[in-house]
């Protein structure tokens, strides 16, 4: 009915008029673009004004409705396939792979300084769907507010590093001891002093482990095995004095995707570098386990 009254005063509207034997027939047979259209205006309708008018939102879904029941291809374009809200509904396991994942963005104010200088990262290790406890759970952490200044000091250092390591043969474990503690630091917010004194810092035992861990697994492959004392046990290990040239990169490169400001999200996949940032992004996790 609807539709006929339209098609009624379509002349009085300034459009070609119907004739009498045209206006006869749509009351028993209707086009189905005619309908479809008409329901589609009437959608316009309905949303521009809010849905103020209720037998005029009741007649619409009725026409979507009978529409996507009659037409095999309106029901495609117009509805969500079944299994998209599946897929929604049961949405697919986080990587077993100790994925790093890193999302930057401005931070909310009051802020110290002005926004376009500020920056704040959120991220998600992985799991390694391993049984043992420190990277069985993947872990999301929200950095403090930091300076961009500080991130893009500490990025360009690290191009620089890698520029420098790629006609090298070794990079001394001393030096990449270094960087990783920089990293650290400024993945954390801390703030050393412009003074020249030195700054005495706080012992953190499992920041030494993980330092110690990472600086391991870039050794060679045919490196010499640890040390062993006299009663032929393994001695505690200690800092490599060379690391592997072509394994340094690889870990430059993927701190350099993550610590892109200006990407503004990256994902790496490198285990051992996950599990170095585990161990640095701990005091910042959003969900700890109770204890």
């Amino acid at each position: 009915m609807d539709i006929q009254a339209h098609l009624k005063r379509q002349a009085n509207e300034g459009a070609l008029a119907y004739s009498l034997d045209a206006l006869n027939a749509a009351k028993s047979n209707l086009l189905f673009s005619t309908v479809a259209k008409h329901a589609l205006a009437l959608r316009r309708e309905c949303d521009t004004f809010f849905n103020i008018f209720p037998s005029d939102r009741l007649l619409c879904d009725q026409l979507h409705v009978n529409l996507s029941v009659a037409s095999a291809d309106y029901k495609k374009a117009k509805i969500i396939d079944d299994s998209l809200l599946q897929a929604i509904e049961m949405p697919s396991s986080s990587p077993s792979t100790g994925d790093v994942m890193i999302q930057w963005t401005t931070p909310d104010p009051p802020l110290r300084a002005p926004p376009d200088q500020c920056c704040i990262f959120l991220a998600l290790i992985c799991s390694f769907g391993s049984e043992q406890p420190e990277t069985a759970k993947p872990i999301v952490a929200r950095s403090p507010v930091l300076e961009k200044v500080v991130i893009r000091r500490l990025l360009d250092s690290l191009n620089k590093d890698l520029d420098h390591c790629r006609p090298a043969t070794a990079m001394t474990g001393e030096y990449m001891e270094q960087r990783l503690r920089t990293i650290a630091k400024d993945m954390r917010g801390i703030i050393t002093p412009k003074n020249n004194e030195d700054v005495i810092e706080a012992p953190d035992a499992k920041l030494d482990a993980a330092v110690l861990r990472i600086l391991l697994s870039l050794q060679e492959a045919d490196a010499e095995p640890p040390p062993v004392g006299e009663d032929g046990e393994a001695l505690p290990p200690s800092r490599p004095e060379l690391l592997s040239a072509s394994k340094v990169q690889h870990l430059l490169r993927a701190f350099i995707r993550l610590l892109d400001v200006s990407s503004h999200a990256a994902r790496v996949v490198h285990p051992e570098l996950s599990t170095f940032l585990r161990v640095v992004l701990e005091p910042m996790a959003i969900f700890r386990d109770a204890k």
